[in-house]
């Protein structure tokens, strides 16, 4: 998804250091093969940030409000399943009549299948698909229009290649690991008095106490720059047991209003945390929300503050770096947040305040 205009899936990254002068260059070396040079094998490399076919990478393509700003793109040819199939039906009726059989094998139906896609392969335009990608110069952040872990894969492999270099994903145990004494803190939560689950992930516990905050009215948050903002938790959400033995693994609750449904109290009652939830902050009149997922710290169908009418591509998309800058320092205030509460001397106190509320229905 483009991070230039409109909602976008996101993962964050942090790069260990900025990126070296001759970046383009290095972009440009790892770029797309041409698009009639198609082969047999998905094609990776990187194109411009404009269109999926422009893969001229330099100053005036591929760098916008003082960022990079690139697609991924994969290549590949694929015969359209219907076509593959109707293909091989032809074949394989064929066979039958010249052997007088109403069966063919199986090894005979792969054979037809692999000489069906060699023959036609060539005759299939190339299919196009990119991944939208900024390298924030500010704070040295790598930000990616996907949520997809196959596409993300595929990414860092290409950064690697080009760069050497190993981004940081941005998730709880990341942006914790900055943060003085948080590990002397275990970030695991009981909500329930019942729960018997060991195992915990961290950004579940995180995203079920911001639930209980937000319940409870409690929603002001700092960032280090002393910029005041709210975040709030609302439906629909999915609530899940890290152990899959213990009952129905996951709960999806969508209709009214979900955080302050009985069935998603119910599902904290035996010890479900949240696994997923739209997320939304907002700082003043500016205001970011998405899907947010306590997993794999993303987000889909993510809406940035609303850029000023009538700007230039350029302003335009250095607004949303801005944009994409705080939404990295409002997600390392909550985490820093809960780690201190966690830390405090009247954390029991709370704890028992918030079971209480996991078990008011």
């Amino acid at each position: 998804m483009p991070l230039d205009k409109g909602s976008t899936a996101l993962t964050i990254f942090r790069l260990e250091k900025p990126l070296p002068d001759d970046a383009l260059e290095r972009f440009s070396a790892k770029k797309a093969i041409k698009y009639d040079e198609t082969g047999l094998e998905d094609e990776t490399g990187w194109v411009s940030g404009r269109h999926l076919l422009e893969r001229r990478i330099d100053d005036e393509t591929s760098i916008l409000g003082g960022a990079y700003n690139l697609n991924m793109r994969v290549t590949k040819r694929v015969v359209p399943p219907a076509l593959q199939r109707a293909l091989c039906r032809e074949r394989e009726l064929e066979y039958m009549r010249e052997r007088s059989t109403d069966f063919v094998p199986k090894n005979v139906k792969k054979e037809i299948s692999e000489f069906v896609v060699e023959k036609h392969i060539h005759m299939i335009p190339p299919a196009l698909s990119g991944v939208s990608v900024a390298v924030d110069r500010v704070g040295d952040f790598l930000f990616v229009g996907t949520s997809s872990g196959k596409a993300l894969d595929m990414l860092l492999t290409l950064f690697y290649d080009t760069f050497e270099i190993d981004p940081e994903k941005l998730d709880f145990a990341n942006i914790a690991s900055r943060i003085p004494g948080a590990e002397d803190v275990t970030p695991k939560v009981d909500f329930s008095e019942i729960s018997s689950e060991e195992d915990y992930i961290p950004g579940r516990d995180l995203l079920t106490w911001l639930w209980y905050r937000g319940d409870n009215e409690i929603f002001d948050f700092t960032a280090k720059d002393g910029t005041e903002f709210k975040a709030v938790i609302s439906g629909p959400l999915t609530l899940a047991m890290v152990d899959p033995d213990e009952g129905a693994s996951e709960a999806m609750i969508k209709k009214g209003a979900p955080e302050r449904s009985v069935e998603a109290k119910s599902a904290l009652a035996i010890g479900k945390k949240l696994k997923k939830a739209k997320l939304t902050i907002s700082e003043k009149d500016r205001v970011w929300e998405g899907g947010f997922s306590a997993d794999l710290f993303n987000f889909t169908g993510l809406k940035l503050p609303a850029t000023e009418k009538g700007g230039d591509a350029d302003s335009t998309f250095e607004e949303r770096m801005r944009s994409l800058r705080f939404l990295v320092a409002a997600l390392e205030a909550i985490v820093e947040k809960f780690i201190n509460e966690l830390k405090s001397d009247d954390w029991d106190a709370k704890l028992k305040e918030i079971q209480a509320w996991a078990a008011t229905k």
